[in-house]
């Protein structure tokens, strides 16, 4: 099967977790159904890491204003690669397919990855569409109108990865733990979305002796690093806050970490609170929809409201007291793991494309 991926990245960052969700998709379809898998990108850390995996990558420009040009590389590829399925995991290539080459024997899928609500009137769907999460579906037909029929949900889920060990004992010596203090990882663009500054003003609502026992390691890069960094250090909480800069990979730190923290004020399913889970990570996290449709209160982690500091400060104070009840809730995690198989959801995509194929070729 031959099948044209198409998808934006922004290049100002490294990767996060929606482009890493379609690389390693593309990477087990070549992998594992031998399909011929071409992506259409962006120059970038997303391009150059699909090209390391042995994937073909065809250039095209992120600008709006390259619509042209855009439309002509994607005609060429048409000509050229022959693909059987389109599969877009951005609205924009979307819309463009939808625009100049739906009804050509070639369906076009959209996967939506994350909750949106602008540019509603500009969203087109192709001739089929999925989401990673059923609250994203639900709120995909609600609000932008796609049709019950055109519309399914294929769960996220991630590839299990073995820590390095070694690794794991260099974090040890980097960072000792004093007696009694918990080590929680932060995985997140530095962006409105993930909601760092309601995580800052927890750890400053926290009394003293419960301060002193908490650290935070915060991974990622994004635009609010240095204000966020600066209020940490105006709230002399620089104790409480390592930041580690882009992590590519997540498994030694979560090995090393207690738990997990996501302060999100909107996602579709983040795939770092399924990556916790596989490690056996229980997490703190805003009770937003895709989060709370894979985290149980009190089972896996514990929810809390978004854009509430109080509450999340509640919920690190539990954890702080209540060892035994994070030791059950780790239990949880490595148990909740096992409802996410990454060969389910790359067998499901795969068997969608043939049922597509089937339905639309000419």
């Amino acid at each position: 099967m031959r099948i044209l991926i198409l998808h934006l990245h922004d290049q100002h960052y490294q990767m996060g977790g929606a482009d890493r969700g379609v690389l390693d998709l593309a990477s087990a379809l070549q992998a594992n159904h031998s399909d011929e898998i071409r992506i259409l990108t962006n120059a970038g850390s997303f391009a150059q890491e699909a090209e390391k995996k042995g994937i073909c990558v065809v250039e095209i420009l992120h600008s709006k204003f390259a619509i042209l040009k855009t439309w002509k590389i994607i005609d060429e590829q048409i000509k050229s690669f022959r693909p059987e399925v389109f599969h877009s995991h951005h609205r924009y290539t979307t819309f463009l397919l939808d625009l100049f080459f739906k009804g050509r024997g070639m369906p076009i899928l959209h996967t939506q990855r994350i909750q949106t609500w602008s540019k509603r009137f500009f969203f087109r769907s192709g001739d089929f569409m999925t989401t990673v999460s059923e609250s994203l579906r639900q709120h995909m037909m609600s609000c932008y109108g796609v049709p019950a029929d055109r519309i399914k949900t294929i769960v996220n889920a991630v590839s299990s990865k073995s820590p390095d060990l070694g690794f794991v004992q260099e974090l040890k010596r980097r960072f000792p733990r004093q007696a009694g203090e918990i080590f929680a990882l932060c995985v997140g663009r530095f962006h409105a979305q993930k909601g760092h500054s309601y995580l800052i003003e927890a750890i400053e609502k926290l009394e003293p002796e419960y301060r002193k026992r908490i650290k935070i390691f915060l991974a990622g890069d994004g635009p609010l690093e240095n204000e966020l960094r600066q209020t940490i250090e105006q709230k002399n909480l620089k104790e409480n806050f390592i930041f580690l800069g882009y992590v590519q990979e997540i498994s030694e730190y979560l090995e090393f970490c207690d738990l997990f923290i996501l302060s999100s004020l909107w996602e579709g399913l983040p795939r770092v609170i399924l990556e916790a889970f596989s490690m056996g990570r229980p997490a703190i996290a805003t009770n937003v929809p895709g989060t709370s449709d894979v985290l149980e209160d009190q089972k896996n982690g514990l929810l809390v409201s978004p854009r509430n500091a109080e509450e999340m400060a509640h919920a690190i104070r539990y954890i702080v007291n209540h060892h035994a009840e994070l030791a059950k809730m780790q239990e949880g995690a490595s148990q909740s793991a096992k409802k996410y198989s990454f060969e389910a959801m790359v067998r499901s995509y795969h068997e969608l494309y043939q049922e597509l194929i089937r339905k639309y070729k000419k």
